[in-house]
């Protein structure tokens, strides 16, 4: 039996104010099961929330900086996170 399904991240943004300058998301996740899947045993099936998209949502929001966090249902291996960070800052 597959865990519940997590609610899909939000596909549109809403009015916001403007955000002071450096603002920071202080708790993100990247869900990207077609490159790192979800581990058996979890307790929710996120949806897909693609590195893109937080992106776009953050350029949108007039976010600056991230803090990148993996979930429980990534289990407890670095890859997927190191990925992530390798993705948003190239050596």
């Amino acid at each position: 039996m597959l865990p519940p399904a997590a609610l899909p991240p939000v596909a549109s943004l809403r009015h916001v104010s403007a955000l002071p300058p450096g603002a920071v998301d202080a708790h993100v996740h990247v869900f990207e099961p077609d490159r790192f899947p979800f581990v058996e045993g979890r307790n929710y099936t996120p949806g897909t929330a693609a590195l893109e998209q937080l992106v776009d949502l953050q350029q949108g929001l007039g976010v600056q900086r991230a803090v990148v966090v993996q979930a429980s249902v990534q289990g407890t291996g670095p890859q997927g996170l190191l990925d992530v960070l390798q993705r948003v800052s190239p050596p």
